[in-house]
């Protein structure tokens, strides 16, 4: 537990910068500055399968094998700074998707209104559940493409 907080912790202090072929991705920490409340362990409640990671599939081949975990809040990925994965593609948006784990080691992947828009397994989508093997793409920039990976 305390690892994973140390983790998160070192990753806001450490961006990490991938290129692919057009595309300039800057994973930045997930966490951001905002400490999470601590958890009530005084209710039961049920376990929650939790999700692993959702990979960068770098389509260049320069930089593939990058992953970034999704925790509980979600993560939101686009071109603007304030995103936790930011994209620099001229088709992606400043907000573009949010990814959110929901039961059995799936996401939500729920588009936030881009004007180039959000497929998963090339169908466009507005909202859509996904799991383990399926791609999200962002707009139509091959390199803005996720595999997820539970």
């Amino acid at each position: 537990f305390w690892l994973a907080i140390f983790g998160l912790a070192l990753l806001s202090f450490l961006p990490t910068y991938m290129s692919t072929a057009g595309a300039l991705v800057y994973l930045t920490a997930l966490g951001k500055t905002q400490a999470s409340p601590a958890p009530d362990l005084s209710q039961s409640a049920a376990p929650t399968t939790a999700f692993s990671a959702v990979t960068l599939e770098d389509i260049g081949g320069a930089a593939g094998g990058r992953s970034v975990a999704v925790p509980a809040k979600g993560i939101r990925i686009g071109r603007g700074n304030d995103c936790d994965v930011v994209v620099e593609s001229e088709y992606v948006s400043s907000a573009h998707v949010l990814i959110v784990p929901i039961e059995g080691g799936r996401i939500s992947v729920q588009d936030l209104k881009s004007t180039n828009g959000t497929f998963v397994n090339d169908s466009r989508i507005t909202t859509a559940d996904a799991g383990a093997g399926d791609v999200i793409r962002l707009g139509s920039d091959p390199n803005a493409r996720f595999t997820i990976r539970a």
